[in-house]
């Protein structure tokens, strides 16, 4: 697998700062790898960690439109969460 992580280390300097686009490129580098050896890329990383991942709700908006976005996902079932609090520069800071 030394040759992944050799050109997961290449990508690193050509793509530096983009880590979305590295994290496509390195995920594809590493199901290649694991293909290549008839199997998935979870049993090539030493098996599953776990065997479902809750599914997350991305919240953004007015404070008003966030509560009602909010009551109306929790009613939904969802738990978790990840909240844009600011419209732009001036609103995140």
């Amino acid at each position: 697998l030394s040759p992944v992580a050799a050109l997961d280390d290449a990508m690193d300097a050509v793509l530096a700062r983009n880590h979305f686009t590295k994290a496509g490129g390195s995920t594809a580098l590493w199901d290649l790898a694991a293909r290549s050896r008839d199997l998935t890329l979870a049993e090539t990383l030493g098996g599953p960690f776990r065997t479902s991942v809750p599914i997350k709700c991305s919240l953004s908006g007015t404070p008003e439109h966030v509560r009602t976005a909010f009551a109306y996902a929790r009613a939904q079932g969802f738990e978790r969460f990840k909240v844009k609090v600011g419209l732009g520069v001036e609103g995140d800071v």
